[in-house]
């Protein structure tokens, strides 16, 4: 009780939505942590409440991340409805991801690119237009062994374009 006093009246509004749409309390419960914000709970109570048949509670948890903002949430949530499974999904639900660069992988696990294409996009050390660069490398026809020859983190993506266009060249 003492986490709804802490709340405002704009997120009770949300829990009480929630029950409104018919919502369990278990479901309910995982969007109540009060260092969400109002926004994020929008968005996990919105998709607890469109959850599709083959979804399950536990995709929607992963989503239920205060470190996640909106657009991230919606990103994971995307991957699940497109028929990602938790495991391919966790890949790119990570929170120092920008929403672009998750949906680079996300587009590449829905494509069915191999495990060291899609390794290389998640590599952390790679900012969202670096992996730009690495993904259009590989969508121009580029094997892994040409795209790694530029796919080097101490290049900004400018010299990793430099780089691509010449091996095209």
């Amino acid at each position: 009780m003492k986490e709804l006093e802490k709340m405002s009246e704009t997120k009770i509004q949300q829990i009480r939505l929630g029950f409104e749409n018919y919502l369990s309390i278990e479901k309910v419960e995982i969007y109540t942590n009060s260092k969400f914000k109002l926004n994020q709970m929008i968005t996990i109570r919105k998709a607890l409440e469109n959850m599709l048949p083959e979804q399950n509670l536990e995709q929607i948890k992963l989503i239920a991340n205060p470190k996640y903002n909106c657009e991230q949430m919606t990103v994971i949530l995307e991957g699940f409805r497109r028929g990602l499974s938790i495991e391919q999904v966790k890949i790119y639900a990570v929170d120092k991801f920008s929403k672009g660069k998750m949906e680079y992988i996300k587009k590449a696990l829905l494509l069915g690119w191999d495990k060291d294409k899609i390794d290389l996009l998640a590599d952390s050390r790679f900012n969202e237009d670096q992996v730009y660069e690495i993904k259009t490398g590989f969508e121009g026809g580029l094997s892994i062994e040409l795209v790694k020859i530029y796919a080097n983190p101490d290049f900004d993506y400018k010299q990793m374009q430099v780089i691509k266009d010449g091996i095209y060249n």
